[in-house]
């Protein structure tokens, strides 16, 4: 993990959330870990795109113009982008890591290195419930 990205988490988590930050960091940090589900069927998850950034402007236009085309049954839940536009975190509930993997890197690749992780939504505070599918 960045060592930048790893300091701004933990200056911004308590103690317990940091021990369990790095527990999540370690066990889900890349689709192609071991152990790591890249695939629910039929049961959402919450996935995050963590960027960093090279052209911000570039990078979050992509995503705008691509918004219409987000895997079937996506719900994008959360953009958001550090302000200095060098680090970019979005959230999408979807059951498969790979199609959002190939979502984004089909808009963004140029723009900066992403990584996918399914996010632990049970000890997250504020994340909307997954749902079933149906709609964005």
């Amino acid at each position: 993990m960045d060592k930048r990205l790893e300091q701004e988490l933990k200056n911004n988590c308590s103690a317990h959330d940091w021990s369990q930050t790095q527990t999540d960091i370690r066990d889900q940090t890349a689709t192609n870990e071991p152990g790591l589900k890249k695939e629910k069927k039929g049961q959402t998850m919450h996935i995050m795109a963590v960027t960093t950034v090279s052209d911000n402007d570039k990078f979050w236009g992509s995503l705008k113009k691509g918004y219409d085309r987000l895997p079937k049954g996506a719900k994008w839940v959360l953009a958001v982008a550090r302000t200095d536009g060098t680090k970019a975190v979005n959230i999408i509930v979807h059951d498969s890591i790979d199609r959002v993997k190939s979502f984004f890197e089909e808009h963004t690749a140029s723009f900066g290195t992403t990584e996918y992780f399914e996010a632990d939504a049970a000890n997250a505070v504020g994340l909307p419930k997954p749902f079933d599918g149906s709609g964005r």
